[in-house]
């Protein structure tokens, strides 16, 4: 009883009245519960009133601390069920689909927006981004290292929002195979590796900004996101059950293409820049660096939450957002919204933290907004661009580029009335350009009154955009102008990839409405668009 092996107690000396189950730290219940501690530590059975005091006092002081461990492990289980039970956490995505540096606005978007949620309490390692990251050491910034959201003050406050922005898919690894993963909850194939782990307590948040077509949106890899992709990402999500409440933005020309059909569930809500065959408008030109530094939309709705605070009210931050696009140069873009319009009524910080703060809680929509007539649709971006550095610096070098945009907009112009004139060859108000404003003021539209009714002149003059279909007609309509943008641009694309990814084929959308409104033969247009475009 001499050896080291004297000052062990067996576990049969254990007082009756401490059962094993009464050690239930997890640890060493398992650890107590699969060792055979006797054997282990050769401990001999020996007598309580025989054994040493040392190894009394061990034992009650071990089964003092197993207890007060147990009781705090029962604590921390209780408060983790209450937390559980009050809600989960929040994952936020972030994609910008565009490169260079006329695109520069996406991806300043996309840098302010990771800001915010991170402001709003969203840790890096719940925040996933895609982007080029061509910005801040592009060759025409005169800011290296810097990217701004707002118009450069000379001496001002220029807040750098590429500053801190985590990276976790850049350049080739923002492809479309690793966003479908993340966006699915699978391991990306490269980049950070890091993937929505989102759970049925947890929201998320989805914010995509690029340029768009009918039914796709763009990636820096030159891939495309299909609207089919966007139904599989939906369903796996509500299938898996990765989320309680799911907002998803989305700021591209023909967004709401993406959206309108889709069966969204309760508890998804979305938000796109533009309806279903409409452009996007670009905002901020700012002369310092040469381009457009967010597009009309998101600015919108990263401004309300600037000025009015992160507890603002979903409703709210639309509107806001709304009122900001429509406030620009005519003839606008109205933004949609699709879902489960219910959790409007949730403020922006409410969303992020997981959590209840007021009841339903209404902010004060009444802002006012400056017109900024520097904004043009996103297709005219790169023309415009050209132009005001043509006018600025009217060098030799600037002149040509001028030309380049100027040939693209006539050679994509002349395809288009070509078509038209294959299919209905006598309706000489299709050959104008559309109407900005739908009224006598516009040339096709006061020509055409003189022999026409107002409505046959408003489908023959003037543009139309819808978030949703009102009617079979109007299904009938807006299916055949996505289908007939979509086959456009397939054409070019196959023929001459390079003019298939400039913004400026987006236009003909609103040729293709007016002939759709118009009664066209789809089927005999796809077969002069496949003419004329190869």
């Amino acid at each position: 009883m001499n050896s080291i092996t004297n000052r062990f107690i067996s576990l049969d000396l254990l007082p009756s009245f401490l059962p094993l189950q009464t050690l239930s730290v997890p640890s060493l219940q398992n650890v107590l519960l699969r060792i055979h501690l006797r054997q282990l530590l050769l401990l001999p059975k020996t007598p309580l009133h025989n054994t040493d005091p040392f190894v009394v006092v061990f034992v009650l002081g071990l089964i003092a601390a197993l207890a007060l461990a147990n009781e705090q492990h029962d604590l921390f289980n209780q408060a983790l069920k209450e937390s559980e039970a009050r809600g989960g956490k929040t994952w936020v995505v972030l994609i910008a689909g565009s490169t260079g540096w006329s695109n520069y606005r996406h991806q300043s978007s996309v840098y302010k927006a990771y800001h915010i949620a991170h402001d709003a309490g969203i840790p890096d390692e719940r925040i996933i981004t895609f982007f080029e990251d061509d910005l801040a050491n592009n060759y025409e910034n005169p800011f290296p290292g810097k990217v701004f959201n707002e118009i450069y003050v000379e001496g001002g406050n220029n807040i750098n929002v590429y500053e801190g922005v985590v990276k976790d898919y850049i350049a080739e690894d923002a492809s479309l195979d690793n966003l479908m993963s993340v966006l699915t909850g699978e391991t990306p194939s490269s980049g950070s590796g890091k993937t929505l782990g989102s759970t049925s307590k947890d929201n998320v948040f989805i914010f995509y900004d690029d340029h768009g077509n009918s039914g796709i949106i763009a990636l820096p890899t030159d891939e495309i996101f299909y609207d089919h992709h966007l139904t599989k990402v939906l369903n796996t999500l509500a299938s898996k059950k990765m989320y309680k409440n799911l907002i998803f933005f989305m700021s591209a020309c023909y967004s709401g293409s993406m959206f309108y059909k889709q069966e969204l569930p309760e508890n998804v809500y979305a938000a796109t820049s533009a309806p279903t065959d409409a452009s996007s408008y670009a905002c901020l030109d700012d002369p310092t660096l040469g381009t457009y530094l967010s597009s009309c939309w998101p600015h919108g709705w990263i401004n309300s939450l600037n000025t009015k605070g992160l507890d603002t009210d979903f409703g709210t931050i639309f509107e806001d957002s709304y009122n900001y696009a429509m406030s620009q140069p005519p003839p606008h873009t109205a933004p949609c919204q699709y879902g489960d319009l219910s959790l409007k009524n949730i403020t922006f910080l409410e969303f992020m933290k997981n959590k209840p703060i007021h009841g339903n809680k209404k902010t004060d929509s009444s802002m006012p907004f400056v017109y900024d007539d520097t904004a043009v649709p996103q297709y005219l971006v790169p023309y415009a661009h050209a132009k005001k550095m043509y006018e600025r610096k009217p060098t030799e070098l600037n002149y040509a580029k001028f030309k380049a945009e100027t040939e693209i907009r006539n050679r994509v112009d002349r395809m288009v009335n070509e078509i038209i004139n294959q299919v209905l060859p006598t309706d000489k108000a299709l050959y104008t350009p559309v109407c900005e404003m739908c009224d006598r003021s516009c040339p096709c539209y006061a020509n055409c009154m003189r022999t026409g009714s107002s409505d046959h002149c408003a489908r023959m003059c003037c543009d139309y955009s819808a978030c949703t279909a009102a009617d079979s007609k109007d299904e009938e309509q807006i299916e055949c102008s996505l289908t007939l943008q979509r086959a456009f641009t397939d054409a070019i694309m196959s023929s001459d990839p390079t003019l298939g990814k400039h913004p400026y084929i987006v236009a003909a959308g609103k040729q293709w409405n007016r002939l759709c409104r118009s009664g066209v033969d789809v089927a005999k247009t796809l077969q002069a668009i496949n003419r004329v475009c190869h």
